[in-house]
């Protein structure tokens, strides 16, 4: 949404857009349901911050304990009736999520970041091990061409471990920023080891020098920071983070390599704008049914914003709070694609789940609410007759019994562009193999700057292809 909502009332919560890429397909794009969870296992307590999955097994921190996650979990609305996970060790916890790396069958280890310090579980042994020697000073960690990396993002210093070995770090092995005046906040390997500054950002590369292997390559100074350490993944080729210069933040930037380009719109720098606190986002990414998703979620303000990186379209998605009545911060998050599964941790709770188109809930087996408010209509300001508007969704996907069983749509309308909205009117959307059923709603009044919004809150694969409106212009 814009900064004057007359001029953009649009808005998309927990759908993605879909080309149709027929030329004689029945619409030219559609809106499908982003996909939902169920529980595959559960810890006693804490909150997701960690995920893994390397060599063949799947690891998770929630709260300060490792666990390993078993393959032959069958996902559930609550999940099994006791905790399957297997404690594998306790780590230190701060604020901040924690980082996982492996070094693959030649090292058999895991590097995890946490609370700052570093720890290295082996793999063959299943013995997770503190390393002493960065107590204090692992912010983030890394990995690349068989060495382990971890940011000490309070002294901006780099520390590498020896080859394909976590549990040993020279403390003659590292780098410190000498190339800029603004700390490394944050660090991500993509091919390069991309350090972050808070204005201006650096990308060094594996010279296979001796003793430090890695250098700064020479096409390697990029001239924006980072507004938020977490905030960088990996997103298809590209690295995608929360931006910040010099000269201010609330961007959203990519490089493929050397360059930065701009990917956030003029709408969601507003949206930003308004945030309070910009340091404590936090990124995911993954990939599903041909899309490939960045998720920015803002803890402090409970808000989730998602690029679709294949559509180049920015979206809304979001866990909704029955209780306050409101949409809050996405919190399936932490991805991972193990044993051919898309599995998600939850942000504020012990559940590991796993995430699927053909899942209709969110979290806990709530509600996964979706909502779709289409851009106002207006005539040169003068007044317009509704006498019909139908929504064109696919019919007849209810559930056999239970939830979703009559599934039902939600619409109102605004006259002043979206500022203030009337009550809810509800339709069906159609019982299972009800393939015939119309959503529409009659005699509509009038209006001068009407918008529609459309709620949906069934657990069904809700499809959204048009709308359609029957009205007559008025003359003043």
């Amino acid at each position: 949404m814009t900064q004057s909502s007359l001029a953009d009332q649009e808005r998309t919560v927990n759908f993605y857009m879909e080309n149709v890429e027929s030329n004689s397909g029945t619409t030219k794009a559609a809106l499908y349901s982003r996909p939902g969870v169920l529980t595959v296992d559960f810890a006693v307590s804490g909150a997701g911050r960690g995920h893994i999955f390397t060599s063949g097994r799947e690891f998770v921190v929630i709260g300060t304990k490792l666990y390993e996650v078993e393959e032959l979990l069958t996902p559930s609305v609550d999940g099994p009736a006791s905790s399957m996970l297997t404690e594998r060790g306790t780590v230190a916890s701060d604020q901040n999520p924690a980082t996982m790396n492996g070094n693959g069958d030649a090292g058999d280890q895991i590097f995890i970041t946490s609370g700052s310090n570093g720890y290295v579980y082996d793999l063959t042994a299943n013995t997770l091990t503190a390393i002493v020697a960065l107590a204090g000073k692992a912010t983030m960690g890394g990995y690349l061409d068989g060495y382990f990396l971890a940011l000490d993002s309070a002294t901006s210093t780099l520390w590498i471990s020896d080859l394909l070995d976590g549990t040993t770090w020279d403390p003659t092995q590292f780098i410190v920023r000498v190339g800029a005046s603004d700390p490394w906040v944050s660090m991500i390997v993509n091919q390069y080891i991309y350090l972050l500054g808070s204005q201006t950002s650096e990308v060094w590369f594996d010279a296979g020098t001796f003793p430090i292997p890695f250098e700064l390559h020479p096409s390697g100074r990029l001239q924006q920071g980072c507004g938020a350490p977490f905030s960088p993944e990996v997103v298809g080729t590209s690295v995608v983070w929360l931006g910040q210069t010099v000269n201010g933040n609330g961007t959203v930037v990519r490089t493929p390599g050397f360059s930065v380009e701009l990917i956030s719109t003029f709408s969601l720098q507003y949206a930003f704008g308004n945030l309070v606190d910009l340091q404590d986002a936090i990124g995911d990414s993954f990939e599903l049914l041909g899309h490939t998703f960045y998720t920015l979620s803002f803890l402090s303000a409970e808000t989730t914003w998602v690029w679709d990186a294949t559509m180049n379209v920015w979206v809304e998605w979001s866990t909704w709070n029955p209780a306050t009545y409101q949409f809050e911060v996405l919190r399936p998050i932490f991805h991972a694609f193990a044993f051919g599964k898309h599995r998600m941790l939850d942000l504020k709770g012990p559940r590991v789940y796993e995430m699927s188109q053909d899942y209709a809930y969110d979290v806990e087996g709530g509600p996964l609410r979706r909502m779709r408010r289409p851009p106002v209509l207006m005539r040169e300001n003068k007044r317009i007759f509704y006498s019909r508007i139908e929504l064109f969704a696919e019919p007849g996907l209810g559930n056999t019994t239970g939830a979703g069983e009559n599934p039902q749509v939600s619409m109102r309308a605004s006259n002043n562009g979206g500022k203030t909205y009337g009550a809810e009117s509800f339709r069906s959307a159609g019982k299972l193999g009800e393939y015939d059923i119309r959503i529409e709603w009659l005699r509509c009044g009038a209006g001068r700057k009407r918008t529609f919004e459309f709620v949906f809150s069934d657990p069904v694969q809700w499809r959204i292809l048009d709308a359609y409106l029957d009205l007559q212009p008025g003359t003043n």
